[in-house]
Formats: C-alpha cells, structure tokens, sequence
C-alpha cells in the first residue's frame, strides 16, 4: 500500500506530468517502485483499481486545511467561547 500512495504522491507533487502524454507518463510510472497493476490502474484512471490495490476502504474521505486556516479556525472559536 504504502508504494502506492508514494507513487501517487510523486506524481502529485510533479507540475511536469499533469498534462503529460500517456508514453511520458508510463516511463515515469516504470522508474517507481509498484506493479504493472498500479501502474495501469493509473494509465485508465482507475480509481477502483488503485483503491483496492492500496486495500482503502470504499469511502474515504479527507480533509486538509492550511495552516492559516486552522489558525483562523482557532481563533475564531476563542472569541465564541470569550
């Protein structure tokens, strides 16, 4: 699981390969450390596929908040609470 999610990360975290053909994003996927499943799970975007390779369950969620805005969060739950 945790190769998939590094893979996933890595190509997340590269602004070169968002708009990236399917050949230059299929020898990214071959310079990392997953599968040919997970590799093709990506080339069709598989979200199912790469689900149940990384053994997630069928419904997750996540919530990611800036650090400015949890800051903001904070205090504005201090004044309520003043």
């Amino acid at each position: 699981m945790s190769d998939i999610i590094e893979m996933l990360e890595t190509l997340g975290s590269n602004a070169a390969l968002r708009h990236a053909s399917h050949a230059r994003l299929y020898a990214a996927l071959g310079t990392m450390a997953v599968g040919p499943e997970a590799q093709w799970a990506v080339l069709k975007c598989d979200n199912a596929g790469l689900r149940e390779l990384a053994g997630a369950p069928q419904s997750m969620r996540c919530l990611m908040m800036a650090p400015e805005a949890h800051l903001e969060t904070r205090l504005d739950a201090r004044e309520r609470a003043a």
